[in-house]
């Protein structure tokens, strides 16, 4: 399945990737290693992460606190974000493209 990864998720991925580099470098590389992998398995098996709320679902990434959520959209595994766990969860939800938000 194709995969489109959302401006604002890529912004996640960076913004991880300069914290792992700033406090080991070296780091980045094993997360972006498992981001990748993740993202992989999920183009793969689409519905094999659980559902987190409405068409969103959420897969953990490796041993790191992060988390990938995406939506099934036809032919393309959409990527909202890359979450941080102790991130607000509210500030998850409000950027999600939710039914009866339009």
């Amino acid at each position: 399945m194709r995969l489109e990864i959302l401006p604002e998720a890529k912004e996640d991925i960076v913004e991880a990737l300069l914290w792992y580099w700033t406090q080991q470098p070296g780091l980045e590389d094993r997360f972006e290693s498992a981001l990748d992998q993740k993202m992989a398995q999920l183009s793969a098996f689409p519905e094999s992460a659980p559902v987190l709320f409405s068409s969103y679902r959420v897969a953990l990434i490796g041993d790191f606190p992060y988390a990938i959520v995406y939506r099934i959209a036809e032919e393309a595994l959409v990527v909202r974000a890359v979450w941080q766990s102790a991130r607000d969860p509210l500030a998850l939800f409000s950027r999600l493209d939710l039914p009866g938000d339009e």
